[in-house]
């Protein structure tokens, strides 16, 4: 089994639990016709999430699906992307759940596309809204305290991530590679320090 979550187009998704289940359930019979792989038929904000989420978590398959040799088999990191039109379903390892968790509501926040916890009983389904990025329904206390971490995402934090991740991943690459080693520490603590500060504001 997986750990699945899933982003959405808010608009597509009614309001209301039992209204938004069922809206689930229906997408997730994938009853569309088109590949599912390709994130080319989903929405614009979903494939500019999507295009973020792939450089941290790459696709397994599809017209971006990374070789059987890529590094990213042994840390858990291969994803399985579900695209349908208004929805894209994550399947992640269960390794790396946490760090999934954060990177996908992060992300799913700053492109401001909605966001439900598929694998957590009553898990809760957020919505970007005029005071920020919020749980609509379902939830625990721990989402609560995450709504304040994202309440004031700064629009700059668009641009820092990449770059944080564009950082770690090539002195993660030389370490992997080349075994050195030497600017890891320093240059990821850099990109953490940026990520801070966009998110102090």
């Amino acid at each position: 089994m997986s750990y699945d979550l899933m982003v959405f187009a808010p608009e597509a998704a009614p309001e209301g639990r039992e209204a938004f289940m069922h809206w689930f359930r229906k997408v997730t019979k994938w009853g569309e016709e088109h590949d599912y792989d390709d994130p080319a038929y989903t929405s614009p904000k979903l494939r500019d999430w999507y295009g973020d989420m792939v450089s941290v978590f790459p696709d397994m398959n599809g017209p971006n699906g990374v070789a059987d040799d890529h590094p990213s088999h042994d840390s858990g990191h291969v994803t399985d992307y579900t695209c349908a039109r208004d929805a894209i379903y994550v399947g992640f390892s269960w390794n790396v759940a946490e760090e999934a968790y954060d990177h996908t509501l992060t992300y799913a926040a700053i492109h401001k596309v909605g966001f439900f916890d598929v694998s957590t009983p009553d898990g809760a389904v957020w919505l970007p809204s005029a005071s920020g990025y919020r749980v609509v329904h379902g939830g625990t206390s721990a989402d609560r305290d995450r709504e304040r971490t994202l309440a004031n995402l700064p629009d700059d934090a668009t641009n820092v991530l990449p770059d944080v991740h564009k950082i770690a991943h090539k002195t993660a690459l030389d370490w992997i590679y080349r075994g050195d080693a030497s600017e890891l520490p320093t240059r990821i603590l850099e990109a953490i320090k940026k990520m801070r500060a966009a998110l102090s504001g």
